[in-house]
């Protein structure tokens, strides 16, 4: 599932997806997500990754 977070955020929230995207391709927990997005691109469905 892919989630859209709200417009702004504080300076924690924007840290902490920094952090969460460099980790994201080392971590086992997250290659399934990675692939499920690389699907949605190359499927022509990108615009719902930033809906």
């Amino acid at each position: 599932m892919i989630y859209r977070l709200a417009e702004g955020g504080g300076a924690l929230l924007h840290e902490n997806l920094r952090c969460l995207q460099d980790v994201a391709g080392e971590h086992l927990c997250f290659k399934s997500d990675l692939q499920k997005r690389a699907q949605l691109i190359g499927s022509g469905c990108a615009e719902l990754l930033t809906q």
